[in-house]
């Protein structure tokens, strides 16, 4: 991904875990609540542990609700502007 924020340059992803409990990636919990709430490990040497929230909006809700691919939902990766 590409950043000039300092505090996150060079970071690594090593791993994204799904949600302890299933119900939480269910289409009705999902669209009830608009995000999925898990972890993942990134950072310098992308083993940090953190909480990951994705939050989802009125096209990626549909395409989750239908089981439809959600790529088109993805920001792209040369620009941060979507992450915080």
């Amino acid at each position: 991904m590409y950043s000039n924020k300092e505090a996150i340059h060079g970071f690594w992803c090593g791993g994204v875990d799904t949600p302890y409990f299933d119900y939480k990636l269910a289409r009705k919990h999902v669209n009830d609540t608009r995000k999925i709430e898990t972890r993942a490990w990134i950072g310098p040497s992308g083993q940090e542990e953190y909480a990951l929230v994705i939050h989802f909006g009125k096209y990626a809700l549909r395409r989750y609700a239908k089981g439809s691919s959600l790529n088109d939902c993805v920001p792209s990766p040369n620009t941060d502007d979507w992450l915080s």
